[in-house]
């Protein structure tokens, strides 16, 4: 064995003999219509629980008075909003409509 394979780690050769004795059987797997079918109701599956638990969990958090994920990117948004139009304010206050920061 002389040539590039001599010069890569002992790992990386024993990988590499795996890896060519698998592949084609794997790629065949990976291709089946069995696969994909289990595939695609997997994804359905997760999609159904996701949202079911999503559901539920926003029903026990708005029951203890307690904000969800979407509760909080709404509010995010919102004073998101509310400091771009106090800096617009301040800038026509001031007179000066320039966009550029003034220090601090």
């Amino acid at each position: 064995m002389s040539g590039p394979s001599r010069r890569r780690p002992l790992w990386r050769r024993g990988f590499d003999t795996v890896e060519r004795a698998a592949a084609p059987r794997l790629e065949r797997a990976l291709q089946s219509e069995p696969f994909l079918v289990a595939v695609g109701t997997a994804a359905r599956v997760r999609r159904l629980i996701g949202g079911t638990v999503e559901a539920a969990s926003t029903r026990a958090l708005h029951a203890l008075n307690l904000p969800t994920y979407s509760d909080l990117k709404k509010q995010t948004s919102r004073t998101a909003e509310i400091e771009h139009r106090l800096r617009e304010l301040g800038r026509t206050a001031d007179g000066t409509g320039s966009t550029r920061r003034r220090p601090r």
